[in-house]
């Protein structure tokens, strides 16, 4: 609509659109509104509502032609702002703002180099002053050397240290200012990267440090990715390598004001154990040792031991197994914990996880006993009478519903299916489901991972006219397309997803309130697929598990491999 969705209040207002085309959730005024609406009307060339979905509007109505929108009641409509001597309503022009808001320094960093020079500005609110009284502002600088000619700082010939650059507006005896605090270094003549460590190892972060000599100058530094690499981020002078690194070399850039140098780095990834992703998990009262498998022919006694980051101590080395007393864990309920082992001499890192939950095991005989409306899933179309996974029914979003509780009881292979996500935005998954640990087995495989939310199913091709090219079946796409209930105890394999933005294995977003718990996927593949006509945006959201994360994880894992089938998507 004229407003897309409105979480604000709109008072005496009113549009005029000459068409509106969606494919769901549309009005000549909003197409959902989640705020207040009152005494507004809309007009368009076409029959449309007011509004899509959402809060009723109030006092408000939709016209097609402006001699019936010239009859919509206005006696809460201010006379002082309206004129209403035309059909429509026209905002009177002998609005004045009298006096001045406020006014903001501009063009003065927070940090320089001496030697640099600012051209200095205001902006003045309301902008409508800003023509009448920008000549008529005064610049000063209080510090060491720094000085102002014709409306520029200039620094050369300051001292190192701190200077106020000041601008100040005077207006009917009364004064208005805006001051900046700026640091001055001294020109640095090289940059130079102090990093003894240039192999870097997944599973761990590293503190960046390079120096602008000579070191008296005290310029800072920033760093940068000049390309952005899987498993890597950065934060401020933190380097975070996740085990989703996939190895190679990595190029970070350090700048200071014109100086720039470039390091090289070497990413080891970690390779999973083959252990299996329970093996670790502990449920309250349980206090057996954590036990690691590297792969047959590895000498753990040649490896160094990380949990969280820190380097520890086994119990025991046997082999290729190493077992940790279960205390590494005891004391972060709810949290996996990281561990790695890292064999330095040949450059070989491997990686696990462990978790202490606590809570006594989800079995089905524990859930039936807590909650005895729940429903045992014990076969395909059990499963598929239930949700709107190959064919819809609008009823079955009351099985989606936060009071209903669901056991699975069997394996689900979706083989040769063409599948569509459970729930979307509009009609989030918020019941409970327990996996029992069964497995659900190529999810979107049978469509070669071409995945839709529930709209495809309520959807057809003649809801997209020809210069209609958005696809909102393609947003938000996953197992589950929006999700905001519990997922415990499920395993995943053999899935393929590919949609347009928000798209994951698990689900398209995790909403607040919602919790997985001991989920993971294996062999499976996510991706970026434009089926549509326009070019998708490098910043749509595409993640192994879910891009949208909003709720509560206990335990998942996704080593799943990334596609991006979007030419020119970075």
């Amino acid at each position: 609509g004229f407003v897309g969705q409105n979480q604000g209040t709109i008072s005496q207002c009113y549009s005029y659109v000459k068409s509106i085309k969606g494919d769901r959730a549309y009005g000549g005024f909003v197409g959902n509104n989640l705020g207040e609406i009152s005494s507004c009307f809309s007009l368009t060339d076409q029959e449309l509502p007011f509004q899509g979905e959402g809060i009723p509007a109030l006092k408000s109505q939709s016209y097609t032609s402006a001699e019936e929108a010239s009859q919509f009641p206005k006696e809460d409509w201010d006379e002082g702002v309206w004129s209403f001597s035309s059909s429509l309503p026209c905002l009177k022009n002998n609005l004045v703002f009298s006096g001045i808001a406020a006014i903001s320094l501009l063009g003065v960093p927070s940090e320089a180099t001496i030697g640099e020079s600012f051209p200095l500005s205001v902006a003045i609110s309301p902008s409508s002053s800003q023509e009448e009284y920008q000549d008529n502002v005064v610049y000063s600088v209080s510090g060491s050397g720094a000085k102002i000619e014709d409306g520029v700082l200039i620094t050369e010939g300051a001292e190192p240290g701190q200077v106020i650059v000041t601008a100040s507006l005077e207006v009917d005896q009364k004064t208005y200012s805006s001051s900046i605090l700026l640091t001055l270094y001294s020109k640095g003549e090289a940059l130079d990267w102090d990093q003894q460590e240039k192999t870097l190892y997944a599973g761990n972060a590293y503190t960046l440090k390079a120096n602008v000599l000579p070191l008296s100058s005290q310029q800072k530094v920033t760093y940068s990715l000049p390309k952005r690499v899987k498993g890597v981020r950065l934060d401020g002078d933190q380097l975070r390598i996740s085990d989703a690194c996939q190895g190679g070399e990595i190029k970070i850039k350090a700048s200071s004001s014109s100086l720039s140098s470039v390091a090289t780095f070497t990413l080891i990834p970690s390779v999973l154990t083959e252990d299996s992703p329970d093996a670790n998990l502990l449920y309250l009262g349980e206090e057996r040792d954590l036990t690691f498998h590297l792969p047959e022919g590895e000498d753990a006694s040649a490896y160094t031991f990380f949990a969280s980051g820190k380097e520890v101590e086994a119990k025991e080395v046997s082999g290729n197994q190493i077992r940790f007393p279960s205390s590494l864990i005891l004391s972060s309920p709810n949290q996996s914990v990281a561990f790695h082992f890292q064999n330095k001499a040949e450059g070989k890192l491997y990686a696990s996880s462990a978790c202490y939950v606590d809570h006594a095991p989800y079995t089905k005989e524990s859930v039936l006993k807590e909650n005895g409306d729940a429903v045992v899933i014990s076969s395909m179309d059990q499963f598929l009478s239930l949700f709107n996974v190959v064919d819809f029914q609008e009823s079955r979003f009351q099985n989606y519903a936060k009071e209903k509780v669901y056991i699975l009881d069997c394996d689900l292979d979706f083989s040769g299916m063409k599948v569509y996500s459970i729930g979307y935005d509009a009609h989030p998954f918020l019941a409970t489901i327990y996996g029992n640990n069964h497995l659900i087995k190529n999810f979107g495989a049978g469509n070669q991972g071409k995945v839709e939310n529930e709209l495809g199913l309520t959807l057809d091709q003649a809801t997209y006219p020809g210069n209609w090219n958005y696809r909102s079946s393609l947003y938000g796409v996953g197992f589950f397309g929006s999700f905001g209930g519990k997922c415990c105890d499920l395993r995943m394999e053999g899935s393929q997803i590919f949609a347009s933005n928000w798209v994951g294995l698990f689900s398209g977003s995790v909403l607040p309130g919602g919790r997985v718990e001991n989920v993971h996927i294996r062999s499976s593949r996510v991706g970026n697929a434009n089926e549509v006509d326009f070019q998708i945006s490098s910043s749509d959201s595409v993640s192994e598990f879910a891009p949208g994360n909003e709720g509560e994880f206990v335990y998942v894992s996704c080593p799943s491999l990334f596609d991006n089938l979007t030419k020119g998507n970075d």
